[in-house]
């Protein structure tokens, strides 16, 4: 057992000193520029450590920003009022902004998008109109990254309420 024990915790150091390792390299490089070969030796770890854990450089910025993003949600979904709701987004932006800025420039962003997409989905997992679905989800991610981008010079509760119309517009045809 103790073995057993001792070995969760060896992949879980690997997987997180390759974790660190690909985020403090994304500081500097762009996505395309990040060989295994340089993330292992960063990490301290052997490629085939990596390959133990990863199957790509990818997933490891997937699986690090998809726990990011998704309990970011789970305090959303969570949240009862709408003040909660819209001091969770702030919490997020003022926290994260910087990586979703960074991702756009250095070429991983389609994975936070992905990611993000999944999560207003799953808001909207009870509708039976994917035509729906995609369109909040493609949206609401349009607009945080325009917002984003443009150096969020809007107040976030102009953000909110816009996508609150849409989201209450959804709710009604949903019914």
């Amino acid at each position: 057992m103790a073995a057993t024990k001792n070995a969760k915790s060896v992949r879980n150091d690997t997987k997180e000193f390759i974790t660190t390792a690909l985020v403090e390299l994304l500081k500097k490089d762009t996505l395309q520029d990040i060989t295994i070969s340089r993330l292992v030796s960063r990490a301290g770890v052997s490629r085939m450590a990596f390959y133990r854990n990863f199957e790509t450089v990818q997933q490891v910025l997937y699986e690090y920003y998809n726990l990011k993003i998704n309990s970011v949600f789970e305090n959303m979904k969570n949240s009862s009022n709408k003040s909660d709701k819209l001091n969770s987004h702030l919490d997020f932006f003022n926290n994260f902004s910087e990586e979703l800025i960074l991702s756009h420039k250095h070429g991983y962003e389609p994975i936070i998008n992905e990611i993000f997409t999944k999560q207003v989905e799953s808001f909207y997992k009870d509708s039976d109109n994917n035509y729906h679905i995609t369109f909040m989800a493609a949206g609401a991610y349009a607009v945080w990254k325009k917002w984003l981008l443009g150096g969020t010079k809007v107040p976030l509760e102009d953000v909110m309420q816009t996508l609150s119309v849409f989201h209450e517009a959804m709710n009604k045809h949903m019914k």
